[in-house]
């Protein structure tokens, strides 16, 4: 349901006309229990504007408000006694607090296209090319260009093909529009020698709300100072990375991970070690942080230990993240990914 892209509270005027030309008092009451819910709530939306001074019910309250207005649409059973039970109006309730959301484009979209490398070159990669033409989209139309998916919905055949076929074609006419741009640029800036594929085009275009660029940088650079704050790191997985690495500066320093001592042995003497390390390397790192006294004897009690569910997890989080990344789908996590096996956790920290 998030990944609708519906259009109803600002619908494009092929959209409108093709909802407002069904005439709902003609049909027979099983063609009408059988209106697809987008074709009923932006029909019944436009009664709404009239009796409300052309508003929109945006907000939480009106949306329900909506909700109830668009059942009141139903029509009355035979006998006069309540109204039918059409599951179109039901679908059309369920969804209207999602479906009536004002359009945005989401903010990581908003930053790749606001970014310098929208600027494009002719050495510029095809995905920034494309970005670019995107952004001449969004400055022509104040929105992205068109999914034309839809989602399954209550309604005959014959009226949900009827409405599938209005969003694809205008979701061919916004890939047109991007291509013809492509075009253009490719003409100012390689006399036309620039081609990009139709598919990765069309691709990029029908997931435009979903596109993302994740730009990352070697393990080393994380030592640099200034490169990662203290903010960054308040959380309790941001604590784990520091400890992690504070570790690793404690094994370098005495060939042995912290609390991996012998069993007659009393592995909390390298709780001070560990915290010397951990100066060291919030040091290095140019940050003060304040790590739980709690974890940093947790990291010594674990000794160094390998528990096979923990490496069984991480290990199908790695086949994942690789999958991601050969196939170019869905978005690998971005940068440091700390499993916190404790609390059943992750999370993504960008150094």
């Amino acid at each position: 349901e998030g990944h609708d892209d519906l259009r109803l509270l600002s619908p494009f005027s092929e959209l409108l006309s093709h909802a407002m030309s069904i005439n709902l008092d003609e049909l027979s009451n099983d063609e009408h229990a059988h209106v697809p819910f987008v074709v009923l709530i932006l029909q019944f939306l436009e009664k709404w504007k009239k009796e409300h001074n052309g508003e929109l019910p945006t907000a939480y309250k009106q949306k329900k408000e909506f909700a109830l207005f668009l059942m009141d649409q139903r029509r009355n059973n035979t006998d006069r006694v309540g109204k039918m039970q059409e599951e179109n109006f039901s679908e059309g309730k369920r969804k209207c607090n999602s479906v009536l959301s004002e359009y945005k484009i989401p903010e990581g979209v908003q930053r790749l296209l606001d970014s310098d490398k929208c600027n494009i070159t002719a050495k510029s990669s095809d995905f920034w090319w494309v970005c670019s033409a995107l952004k001449d989209f969004v400055t022509a139309n104040n929105v992205l260009p068109l999914n034309g998916g839809l989602p399954d919905m209550e309604g005959s055949s014959a009226q949900f093909v009827d409405l599938q076929r209005v969003y694809k074609t205008k979701a061919n006419e916004d890939i047109e529009f991007v291509k013809e741009r492509l075009e253009e640029k490719s003409t100012q800036l390689t006399q036309g020698n620039k081609t990009i594929p139709s598919d990765f085009i069309e691709r990029m275009c029908k997931n435009a709300r979903h596109i993302d660029n994740i730009s990352t940088h070697k393990l080393s650079l994380e030592e640099e100072k200034k490169r990662i704050s203290a903010r960054s790191l308040c959380s309790e997985g941001g604590q784990l990375f520091v400890l992690f690495r504070a570790c690793d500066l404690f094994f370098s320093e005495h060939q042995r991970w912290p609390g991996d001592v012998p069993h007659n042995v009393d592995y909390s003497d390298d709780i001070g070690l560990l915290e010397e390390s951990l100066k060291s390397v919030t040091a290095a790192f140019g940050i003060e942080t304040d790590i739980s006294s709690d974890l940093i004897a947790e990291m010594c009690r674990y000794g160094g230990s390998q528990l096979h569910t923990t490496s069984a997890f991480l290990g199908g989080v790695i086949s994942q993240e690789l999958i991601k990344v050969i196939t170019n789908q869905y978005v690998p996590a971005n940068n440091t990914l700390i499993y916190n096996a404790i609390t059943s956790t992750t999370e993504t920290l960008c150094l």
